[in-house]
């Protein structure tokens, strides 16, 4: 996915279905900061156009939707706390997520 395709993903996320510069401009400067504020939370730099995990996309869309409508990261935190836990967990050390899988 270009980064082209990553802000067309997010306009369509949004429900935006109009064009304009100002909003893409408004929609590009959220994505930058959900794209800080995940990479934070997951503790790893994640590449949102490579990604090969859905959950990280899903997370990103998701938080650039809190973040247009103006909630704030405690909220998204709160609202997408296990999923959050679990790709952190994913990405700081996913041997022990294997393990804990194969044991369930």
């Amino acid at each position: 996915m270009t980064d082209a395709e990553l802000t067309a993903a997010v306009l369509r996320h949004l429900k935006i279905t109009w064009s304009s510069e100002e909003t893409t401009a408004e929609v590009e400067g959220i994505m930058s900061r959900a794209a800080s504020m995940l990479n934070d939370l997951l503790g790893a730099e994640v590449d949102y156009t490579t990604t090969a995990s859905g959950r990280d996309l899903d997370l990103y869309l998701n938080l650039c939707l809190y973040l247009y409508n103006g909630l704030t990261e405690a909220e998204f935190m709160e609202a997408y706390g296990k999923p959050l836990t679990i790709a952190r967990q994913f990405h700081v050390d996913p041997i022990n997520l294997e393990e804990t899988d194969e044991n369930e």
